[in-house]
C-alpha cells in the first residue's frame, strides 16, 4: 500500500470537525492586481474584519468576476496580503465595529499606493491613532468612505462612495486624522 493510500484509509476513518453556519457576504476588493468580485463564506456569528484577520493566507472566494475575464469563475483563491481594501455590500457594517460600549469617531484620510480614501473609524475613547495602526492587526473598518484611484489603477479621477469597507493596514502609506468641516 502506498502512502497515500494509507493516509486515505486514516483519513476517512477520522470524524470530520462540523462546520459553523456560514452567511455569504459579497465583496468587491481592490487587490494590487485589479479589481476582483466574489462571495465570502464566513461563519455567521464572526465579524468580516475579525474573520479576515484571523483567515489563512488565502481566502476562498466563489461566483468570482475578475478584470478580463467576461464571465464568472466558480471559485478563486485570493492572497489576503494583495488586498488594498474589499469593499462590503449588504449590511455588513452592522458587525464592523466592537459593541464594547461607547466608541469615538475619527475622520481620517489615508493614502495608498493606488489612490487615497476618507472615511470614519470607530475607536475606544482616548486611543490616538497611532495605537491603531500599532495595534490593529491586518484590516480596519471604514465607514462613509470616499475614495479615489488614479487613472491607470482603473479609476477615473472622480470619487466613488462605499458605506463600508475594510482597509489592509499594510497597504497604507499614509494616514491622517482630521476634523470635520464646520
Amino acid at each position: 500500500m502506498s502512502s497515500s493510500e494509507s493516509e486515505n484509509k486514516v483519513a476517512e476513518g477520522t470524524p470530520r470537525m462540523p462546520t459553523p453556519p456560514m452567511r455569504r457576504v459579497t465583496v468587491n476588493a481592490l487587490t494590487d492586481a485589479g479589481w476582483v468580485a466574489g462571495s465570502l463564506h464566513v461563519p455567521l456569528q464572526v465579524r468580516l474584519v475579525d474573520y479576515l484577520n484571523r483567515a489563512p493566507d488565502f481566502l476562498s472566494l466563489t461566483e468570482v468576476f475578475m478584470e478580463g475575464h467576461a464571465e464568472a469563475i466558480a471559485y478563486l483563491a485570493l492572497q489576503r496580503q494583495a488586498i488594498v481594501f474589499m469593499l462590503v455590500e449588504g449590511q455588513e457594517e452592522s458587525l464592523s465595529v466592537e459593541d464594547t460600549g461607547i466608541m469615538d469617531e475619527h475622520l481620517v484620510s489615508c493614502l495608498f499606493r493606488m489612490g487615497s480614501l476618507k472615511g470614519k473609524i470607530m475607536v475606544k475613547p482616548g486611543t490616538r491613532l497611532s495605537d491603531v495602526l500599532a495595534k490593529q492587526r491586518k484590516f480596519i473598518a471604514v465607514t462613509e468612505c470616499t475614495y479615489w484611484l488614479r487613472a491607470h489603477q482603473g479609476g477615473d479621477a472622480s470619487a466613488k462612495y462605499g458605506p463600508f469597507l475594510l482597509l489592509n493596514r499594510d497597504k497604507i502609506v499614509g494616514l491622517s486624522e482630521h476634523t470635520a468641516p464646520a
